[in-house]
C-alpha cells in the first residue's frame, strides 16, 4: 500500500526546513510547538489533524524526517488524543487513522515499548470513536473518510473490519455516481481512499464485498472521463487540479482499466478530438447543504487542455487566500462562463450554523440546466442552457461547442435568450455583458 504513495517533495523539504506548508501559507515550527498556531482556515485544519503530512516525511524517509514525523505525533498526542474536541471529527480522524497505520514503521520506529502501548491506545480511541461517528456526517466525503480510517484501526489491532468493510461498501453504492460536493479532486482523494482499503483488506485475507470492485470500476472509469490531457483534473466546486501525477498513478495503482462515454458523469460533459479535451459543467450546483459551503457559481464554465498545454481554466479553489478571496474565486466572474452585470449565476448567503460550515453557502441558482450532444465524421458538439439569470433578467444562458475530430480547431457561441420567442429580457437598459474566459 505504500508503495501507493506520490511523494511531494516540496512539502516534505519546506517541512524539515521548519515550516509546514498548508492552504498557501507556511506555519512554522516555532520553540518544537507547531499544534499550538493558530492555522489560517478549516482547510488547513483539516490537513494538519489530518496527518496529510505524515506520507511525504514517510516517503522521504531521512532521520531527520522521520524525527519530525515523530515529535508531531508526539505533541498531537499529548494535547489532543483524549477523543473529544479539537481534532475528533469524523473526516481528519478517519485520515489520521489511515495515516498512523499505513506509515507506522516510521512512527514506531526506535520507540520504546511503552511508547509504542501508548499509541496503540490512542488508536483504539480513535476505533472507538470513528465506530459511533463515523456514519453521522451527512456529507459522504467524511463518510468514507471516518469509515475508511475504522476499517484501518480494526486491521492495525486484530479486530474484525467486516462490519464497518460492509457499512463502506454500502456508502460508496450510494455514492457511486460520483459525490454530493460535485468537486472531482474529492473524487480522487475518495477513490485513493477505496484503493487503499481494498489493498489493506486484500492483504489481510479479509473477503472484499462486491460493491467495491464495481464503485472502484465507475469511479476509475469516471476519473478517466473528467481526465484532461495534461494529467490534471478540471478545477470545479472548490477542487484544484490535483498534485501532478497523483490521479495517473492512482489509477495505475488501481488495477481498474475501465473506461466509458456517457453523456455526463457527475454532471460534467467531455469533449475531446485529438489531443484536445474539454469538460464543461452541466449540472445544478449544491444547494442548501453543506456541499454548498465549496460550492461555485460557474454553470456551464470549462477547462480545456491541448495535450500538455491548458487552454481554458477557471480561477480554481480559494482556500488559504486572504481579503476576500475565497469567496471570489467562487463567483462567476471566476469562470470561464457568461457574467451578467457583476450578477452571480448562483446566490451566496452567509454560512448556516445548521450545516456546521464555516464559508457562505449557496442558496439559490439555475433551476434547469439542460444539455444535447452529439458526433458525426467532422468531431464532437454540445449545447447546454441553464437559466440561473431567468428571475433577474429573464434570460437562458445557452453554449455551444465544438471540438473538430482531430483536435485542430475548437468553436464556441454564447447566446442570451428570452426563455421563449414572446418573452422579453428584463432590466434591458442596465445589461451589460462581461464574457470572462479563464
Amino acid at each position: 500500500i505504500e508503495g501507493m504513495l506520490t511523494l511531494q517533495p516540496e512539502i516534505a523539504q519546506a517541512m524539515v526546513s521548519g515550516g509546514m506548508p498548508l492552504s498557501g501559507q507556511r506555519i512554522p515550527f516555532q520553540a518544537g510547538r507547531f499544534w499550538d498556531a493558530r492555522l489560517p482556515n478549516q482547510f488547513a485544519f483539516e490537513a494538519a489533524h489530518g496527518f496529510a503530512w505524515l506520507k511525504d516525511l514517510a516517503v522521504l524517509g531521512t532521520p531527520t524526517a522521520t524525527r519530525l514525523a515523530q515529535r508531531l505525533v508526539s505533541e498531537w498526542v499529548e494535547r489532543f488524543a483524549s477523543g473529544t474536541g479539537k481534532g475528533w471529527q469524523p473526516g481528519p480522524t478517519g485520515q489520521r487513522a489511515m495515516a498512523l497505520v499505513l506509515h507506522h514503521r516510521v512512527v514506531f520506529s526506535g520507540l520504546s515499548q511503552s511508547d509504542q502501548a501508548k499509541l496503540l491506545s490512542v488508536l483504539a480511541r480513535h476505533r472507538a470513536y470513528l465506530d459511533q461517528r463515523a456514519k453521522a456526517p451527512d456529507h459522504d466525503t467524511a463518510v468514507l473518510s471516518g469509515l475508511s480510517g475504522l476499517i484501518f484501526c480494526h486491521l492495525a489491532l486484530g479486530s474484525d473490519p467486516a462490519e464497518a468493510a460492509r457499512d463502506f461498501a454500502m456508502r460508496l453504492a450510494s455514492a457511486s455516481k460520483g459525490l454530493t460536493s460535485r468537486a472531482p479532486e474529492d473524487v480522487m482523494h475518495a477513490f485513493s481512499d477505496l484503493v487503499a482499503v481494498r489493498a489493506a483488506l486484500g492483504e489481510a485475507g479479509v473477503p472484499l464485498e462486491k460493491t467495491l470492485e464495481a464503485v472502484g470500476a465507475d469511479w476509475a472509469a469516471g476519473l478517466r472521463y473528467l481526465r484532461l490531457r495534461d494529467g490534471s483534473l478540471p478545477r470545479f466546486h472548490g477542487g484544484g487540479a490535483g498534485a501532478e501525477g497523483r490521479l495517473d498513478r492512482l489509477l495505475s495503482d488501481s488495477g481498474v482499466r475501465a473506461t466509458f462515454h456517457p453523456k455526463l458523469w457527475m454532471g460534467y460533459a467531455r469533449l475531446t478530438g485529438g489531443r484536445v479535451v474539454a469538460v464543461l459543467d452541466c449540472a445544478k450546483p449544491a444547494l442548501r447543504h453543506h456541499a454548498s459551503s465549496l460550492a461555485h457559481a460557474g454553470t456551464l464554465s470549462f477547462e480545456l487542455t491541448s495535450g500538455r498545454r491548458a487552454m481554458v481554466v477557471n480561477c480554481g479553489p480559494g482556500r488559504g487566500a486572504e481579503n476576500g478571496w475565497p469567496l471570489r474565486a467562487r463567483e462567476t466572474a471566476s469562470h470561464s462562463t457568461v457574467a451578467l452585470d457583476t450578477a452571480p449565476s448562483s446566490t451566496f448567503a452567509p454560512p448556516d450554523p445548521t450545516l456546521q460550515v464555516s464559508e457562505a453557502i449557496l442558496v439559490d441558482g439555475p433551476k434547469t440546466v439542460t444539455l444535447d450532444r452529439g458526433n458525426d465524421a467532422s468531431g464532437h458538439w454540445l449545447t447546454a442552457t441553464h437559466d440561473g439569470y431567468g428571475a433577474r433578467y429573464n434570460l437562458i444562458h445557452e453554449r455551444r461547442i465544438f471540438v473538430e475530430a482531430q483536435g485542430r480547431e475548437v468553436r464556441g457561441e454564447d447566446l442570451l435568450r428570452p426563455p421563449s420567442t414572446t418573452a422579453k429580457p428584463k432590466d434591458r437598459n442596465r445589461l451589460r455583458v462581461a464574457a470572462r474566459r479563464g
